[in-house]
């Protein structure tokens, strides 16, 4: 859910929905855990009061991690550049195998989060 009141001015272009129909969506799904994924405070007018501007509607969900590739970013990209092939399924369990392992994961962290990471904020 987009809190629009809380964005600086001209800032929710950045929050345009792209149709679900496209390939890598139907074939991987959403990914909260994706480096792409904006932070719960980013384009907030006021950072110092700690106002959700981007809240989950999947509960409990953290969004917004800097870290590293998510494990669905990782078979994303492979996907997008053609390194799947129906052909050669050895190959494609490797990948699999190694976005697994190199992935980000909120779910294999076990350090506390904490809001400092998906916040924008210093």
């Amino acid at each position: 859910m987009i809190a629009s009141p809380l964005f600086f001015k001209g800032r929710l272009k950045n929050f345009n929905k792209l149709k679900t129909n496209r390939a890598d969506y139907l074939e991987f799904g959403y990914d909260y855990d994706s480096i792409m994924h904006y932070g719960p405070y980013y384009f907030s007018r006021d950072k110092s009061a700690l106002k959700q501007t981007i809240v989950p509607l999947r509960r409990g969900a953290r969004i917004g991690q800097r870290r590293m590739l998510s494990k669905t970013d990782c078979m994303r990209l492979n996907h997008h550049f053609g390194c799947f092939d129906v052909r050669e399924p050895w190959r494609n369990y490797k990948i699999q195998v190694l976005c697994g392992m190199l992935g980000f994961s909120y779910e294999d962290e076990g350090q506390e989060w904490t809001d400092r990471y998906s916040s924008g904020l210093p």
